[in-house]
């Protein structure tokens, strides 16, 4: 995502780089061999890291009023991002 609609905030533009970065660095090296997972080893590892960054809740907030809720880009943008790498991790993102 080299280049950002106008619509998105600096915030955006951060979090896209930070996924890019994390697709980048954990899913391109091994997607290769993400289909042959079949103990879901490596999907249940990315999994969690993409848990652990607060990604499977990244269109709702915090939830606990102590924070404001992102954009309304930022599940675009997670999605985008995370089917480039993978489009089944992308797709169970989505629906988590």
């Amino acid at each position: 995502m080299d280049h950002f609609p106008p619509v998105y905030s600096d915030e955006d533009k951060m979090i896209a780089q930070m996924i890019r970065a994390f697709v980048d660095k954990e899913i391109m090296p091994v997607r290769h061999m993400i289909d042959d997972d079949h103990d879901h080893e490596l999907i249940n590892g990315i999994l969690g890291k993409i848990g652990a960054m607060g990604l499977f809740s990244a269109s709702a907030g915090s939830g606990d009023g102590g924070g404001a809720a992102p954009s309304p880009y930022v599940s675009h943008i997670v999605a985008e991002e995370v089917c480039r790498g993978g489009a089944g991790i992308g797709v169970g993102l989505g629906v988590s």
